[in-house]
């Protein structure tokens, strides 16, 4: 059975070595607690920036977003060529960083959106006559996604 008591002698007197070693073994203990407390309290300091960091890091991403500078920009003096189909241009309209130019062609009528900065084509419509029974469906390679594949 062990006790924090110093030990005695059997005499009845305490050793003066079990107390010194007793008081350095708190001693230790009390530094080696003092040491664990302070990698403590700085990882929740760390942790506690690194939050705070992340936040002002959405605030500025959310604010370029509503502002529309998010986007890049092309200086006014740069040439940009566009692929644009067959026809005359009857429209044309700017949003955003993209431009939409509509086309009349002896196919019908065409819209195609390109983007500003690269003048690469990223959405393109063909406009029909009538109304369609089902949502227009999506075509990938002048194959309709409605087609059964063979």
């Amino acid at each position: 059975m062990t006790s924090d008591a110093p030990s005695t002698s059997p005499g009845g007197t305490a050793t003066p070595g079990s107390t010194a070693s007793a008081a350095e073994a708190q001693r230790a203990d009390a530094q080696k607690r003092a040491r664990q407390l302070f990698w403590l309290k700085a990882l929740v300091i760390g942790l506690g920036v690194a939050i705070v960091l992340m936040m002002i890091a959405i605030i500025v991403r959310m604010v370029m977003i509503v502002a529309g500078t998010d986007r890049a920009t092309v200086p006014a003096d740069t040439e940009i060529e566009l692929a644009v189909p067959d026809g005359e241009i009857s429209g044309i309209g700017l949003s955003s960083g993209r431009i939409a130019l509509q086309f009349e062609g002896s196919d019908g009528k065409r819209i195609v959106v390109y983007d500003i900065a690269t003048g690469a084509a990223v959405r393109r419509f063909r406009m029909t006559r009538g109304l369609a029974s089902e949502p227009p469906q999506p075509q990938r390679e002048g194959r309709s996604t409605a087609e059964p594949n063979d």
